[in-house]
């Protein structure tokens, strides 16, 4: 299964958020600049994750954006499912027409079925769990916050 770029761009701003939380709020451009999105592609991402209750702002000059509470528990499998709930799995209308097999399909179903397995392969996985000290490492040092604190030191 493939995830549309929205929903791949919403995990990235979910994991850089949880990743990097001890160093405070971030601007929308430096989480756009941490994850490798375009600026305005992550302002929407970022008006959706809001919405949902996964992201916390902050208004004035030390503000941003922080990861929830709700946001560090929620799962992989939950997040698709809301960013996705209104992608049809087939292209069974289009601008050009209907499809002609659309009446009794079972490929739609079937494939309905096979997006909520693999949601549900997802849902065991929590956010709060993805980002490692070696990933987040060097997202660090190019958002100007050095590099992690290892355990040893």
């Amino acid at each position: 299964m493939r995830i549309t770029a929205f929903a791949d761009a919403s995990l990235r701003v979910l994991m850089l958020l949880n990743g990097v939380d001890s160093t405070g709020p971030l601007s929308t451009r430096s989480i756009a600049e941490g994850i490798g999105v375009p600026f305005n592609h992550v302002g929407k991402v970022v008006q959706r994750l809001r919405e949902m209750d996964l992201l916390d702002a902050t208004r004035g000059r030390a503000g941003g954006l922080e990861i929830s509470p709700a946001g560090r528990e929620a799962t992989v499998g939950r997040v698709l499912r809301a960013l996705d709930q209104d992608e049809e799995p087939a292209a069974c209308h289009t601008p050009n027409g209907d499809c002609p097999l659309a009446g009794d399909c079972r490929l739609r179903s079937a494939l309905f079925r096979a997006r909520e397995a693999f949601y549900a392969a997802l849902d065991g996985i929590r956010i709060a769990d993805l980002p490692t000290p070696r990933q987040m490492g060097p997202v660090l040092v190019q958002l100007g916050f050095g590099p992690p604190a290892t355990a040893g030191n």
